[in-house]
């Protein structure tokens, strides 16, 4: 019989707030993409970490499943969230940088938010890119948990396609010039699996 396992590319709809979308290590939001047919710039990155992101996302699988026929649902299987362009970088906005350092015990001696930024990018990098990963496999799993409640022969492990290289955290891979393409990006941009079953991914390996 057939089998469908969908894929969500989840960039955010029209309806998060401005601070639900992620903003860059440096401060700034991550770039828009221009849709070519109508010349309109999209924001497609959206902060994991904010509570209105996974209910809009939540809000988003449940309106696509419930509009289809038993029939259509019976076909279905587990959900693919994958990962693609600007979609989920990982987002250094104020108040999740906050929720990092509480969580994780560190205390900062900055208190303006540029600091703050600019501190925990310095001196603990990674370690909060292990944390956002983790705060963005929840997702993952919460999207699955949503789909699988309409979706009634889809329950299963979430699948998350990471679209490149494990130990590659997402963070600007487009809009680059030509020559930081040709002499770094190209290889970062590297799939090493095409197909299914996916890997087994956990938040150390995409840091």
């Amino acid at each position: 019989g057939l089998a469908v396992m969908p894929v969500l590319e989840y960039g955010g709809s029209d309806m998060l707030p401005p601070e639900a979308r992620a903003v860059a290590a440096d401060g700034d939001a991550y770039p828009p993409v221009r849709r070519s047919a109508t010349g309109r710039d999209i924001t497609d990155s959206v902060d994991v970490c904010h509570p209105a992101v996974q209910d809009d996302a939540r809000a988003l699988v449940r309106e696509i499943v419930t509009s289809l026929t038993d029939e259509q649902k019976s076909v279905l299987r587990p959900l693919i969230l994958r990962r693609r362009a600007e979609f989920l970088s990982t987002a250094y906005n104020d108040a999740t940088l906050q929720r990092f350092l509480g969580e994780t015990g560190r205390t900062c001696p900055a208190t303006a938010p540029a600091e703050v930024r600019a501190w925990i990018v310095s001196t603990c990098h990674d370690a909060y890119r292990r944390w956002y990963q983790s705060n963005l496999l929840a997702f993952a799993a919460a999207v699955q948990q949503e789909y699988a409640q309409h979706a009634h022969q889809a329950d299963g492990p979430a699948l998350y396609y990471h679209w490149r290289q494990p130990g590659m955290p997402f963070e600007g891979v487009y809009f680059q010039t030509a020559e930081a393409w040709t002499d770094h990006w190209s290889r970062v941009r590297c799939v090493p699996f095409e197909g299914f079953p996916l890997p087994a991914i956990n938040a150390d390996m995409l840091v």
